[in-house]
């Protein structure tokens, strides 16, 4: 089982997320805009039974902030796959996960900042116009040139902040058809199809699907779906059952 959800801060929604993962049942969590950051210790964001690993950005010398946050139970061999963490581009975790005899399958969980009209500091990277941003989303998908056409199996999820199923703003246009053409059209499936949430605009209230669960392998995908704003998300979480018979 994995979910996905955002927060304003870690620490403060500790409780809700271990309520979250005993209620759902749930092996692997993927928490977005997690907001990690060195006010808060891996002591007090913890969760019994769980391991927890986080990005880069906790560790960088000026963002201090991990923005993606992974909760594994304890009983599951995992690998984190710390050479495909590019923080600089994509705040980002991957992990390798698999039993003892059987083939490993990755997971990876996304954040794609999106402030088009403000100054983004991602690493050393520093975004503030969209064709700035564009850049770095065509550096990370082309660095994962080797899964995204690979034949081991990978699961991608997280708020990508990119539209696929509703009408794109012109903002993010370019960067949402690089993401149908290198990766839904390679054979990939989005394992979700619903609004993960809704925006209000000078249009009005207007239905969202930026959070995506994506495969390359949805043959050993058991069921998935949506649950809607779990605590005090005001994101839905996507969530998706692999049966490890698939090894």
């Amino acid at each position: 089982n994995k979910g996905r959800g955002c927060f304003k801060k870690l620490v403060k929604k500790r409780d809700e997320l271990e309520m979250m993962l005993h209620i759902y049942n749930i092996d692997i969590l993927a928490v977005t805009e997690a907001n990690f950051d060195k006010t808060q210790t891996e002591e007090e964001c913890k969760i019994q039974g769980y391991n927890m690993f986080w990005e880069k950005g906790r560790e960088h010398d000026r963002r201090k902030n991990a923005r993606v946050v992974t909760y594994v139970r304890q009983t599951l061999d995992v690998k984190v796959e710390k050479g495909m963490m590019k923080e600089d581009l994509v705040p980002e975790v991957w992990l390798s996960v698999g039993e003892q005899g059987k083939q490993r399958f990755l997971i990876g969980a996304i954040y794609r900042e999106h402030k088009p009209w403000k100054q983004i500091k991602v690493g050393d990277k520093e975004g503030k116009t969209p064709a700035e941003q564009t850049e770095r989303w065509r550096q990370w998908l082309e660095g994962k040139a080797g899964i995204l056409n690979g034949n081991k199996e990978v699961v991608m999820l997280g708020d990508f902040n990119l539209q696929i199923y509703h009408k794109e703003d012109y903002t993010y246009r370019k960067m949402s058809r690089m993401l149908k053409e290198e990766v839904l059209d390679r054979g990939w499936k989005a394992m979700t199809s619903g609004p993960t949430r809704w925006e209000y605009t000078i249009r009005g209230e207007q239905e969202s699907s930026v959070d995506l669960l994506l495969t390359n392998k949805p043959e050993n995908s058991l069921e998935s779906g949506i649950v809607e704003q779990p605590g005090h998300s005001d994101h839905h979480m996507v969530w998706m059952t692999r049966t490890m018979e698939a090894n």
